[in-house]
């Protein structure tokens, strides 16, 4: 919908704008264990969201999903601000039943 400038620290990893009013600001992790929200990456994600909110000028109610390998280690930063985490390994799920799609109709 246009065209925002942000600092290279404030950069958003994956944004959707749902159909529904909601934003998904989503924060993209590869650990080698669950991530942890401190206090600094706490204040680093609220700054991203309020720069996102200004140059933007968004009405919408925006919320935080963790893409992560191996989950987040919940406390109480994380409880505040992260609202749904999705593993990595859910985005590769491989269907186990073909679907009718255009697809399998070529081979």
């Amino acid at each position: 919908k246009g065209f925002f400038i942000m600092n290279d620290e404030d950069i958003i990893d994956l944004i959707f704008d749902r159909p529904d009013g909601l934003i998904t600001l989503c924060e993209i992790k590869y650990t080698d264990s669950p991530f942890e929200v401190d206090k600094a990456y706490f204040e680093a994600l609220t700054r991203k969201r309020e720069v996102y909110k200004k140059q933007t000028r968004c009405n919408k109610h925006l919320h935080w999903v963790l893409i992560s390998a191996h989950g987040l280690k919940k406390n109480a930063y994380s409880e505040m601000l992260i609202d749904q985490v999705v593993l990595l390994e859910q985005l590769f799920i491989e269907n186990k039943k073909p679907k009718n799609n255009l697809l399998n109709k070529i081979k």
